[in-house]
């Protein structure tokens, strides 16, 4: 969509309004260099009675659109249950701060964290032959 805005001044009947074109706002952007040209070609032209002429390209992104009405408020819902989720395991962590360590590795209870760990991480990396038919792995026990 093109606007052409002209000088009205001392029209009359019969003028031709394109030797008094002053701006030429483009709502749609051309596709190629040579249709920028022609629309161009609409206000830069000899008889134009104006020195002064101005053109605008007005151009809006659709993935601009697409971030505001799609990705945007799916990102705010997936960090909204990360916060939801960190928040839990941090009510969690400080419920059980103060309690004492026990966590059950294939049958052995451990309550020191270092040899637990070092378990786990063994564990884990055995995690093949430790899988079920479901293909899911029993580790441990709270």
């Amino acid at each position: 969509m093109r606007v052409l805005l002209g000088s009205t001044a001392k029209m009359g009947a019969g003028t031709n309004v394109q030797d008094r074109l002053i701006a030429l706002h483009n709502l749609d952007c051309p596709w190629g260099p040579s249709d920028l040209e022609q629309h161009g070609g609409r206000i830069e032209r000899q008889g134009n009675q104006n020195k002064e002429i101005y053109i605008k390209n007005y151009v809006t992104g659709e993935p601009l659109e697409d971030n505001v009405r799609i990705s945007y408020p799916q990102q705010i819902k997936q960090l909204q249950a990360k916060v939801q989720a960190q928040t839990t395991d941090l009510s969690l962590t400080m419920e059980t701060q103060e309690q004492d360590f026990a966590i059950q590795l294939q049958g052995v209870t451990f309550r020191e964290k270092e040899k637990a760990g070092q378990t786990l991480l063994a564990i884990s990396k055995k995690r093949k032959s430790y899988r079920n038919t479901t293909g899911h792995c029993k580790l441990s026990r709270f």
